[in-house]
């Protein structure tokens, strides 16, 4: 029989993280998750990939203002068999 490993379950751990299923941007132990692997299965781009990303949220974070989630928004989890994202993701912003 084949066997999958699902790693997406593993950064949702209760015992890992506290209250694992919210979005917090200074969570204390964000780099223990397991999004780009681990040993030597590390992915390689995994440093370029946080740096962009990185980058990526300063500059948002210079133009936009008071960013939020529309109020009265579904937000729509399609099944995956990988990964948990969302279909869409309704914001509200005020420009700088």
């Amino acid at each position: 029989a084949m066997v999958m490993m699902r790693y997406h379950a593993a950064n949702r751990d209760p015992k890992q993280f506290e209250n694992p299923n919210e979005f917090q941007v200074d969570r204390k132990n964000a780099r223990t998750h397991l999004a780009f692997g681990k040993g030597i299965h590390m992915c390689v781009g995994n440093m370029l990939s946080r740096k962009e990303m990185t980058v990526s949220f300063q500059q948002f974070a210079k133009r936009l203002d008071n960013i939020r989630i529309q109020e009265g928004a579904k937000l729509n989890y399609p099944p995956n068999m990988m990964l948990r994202g969302l279909a869409n993701l309704p914001i509200l912003f005020d420009k700088k």
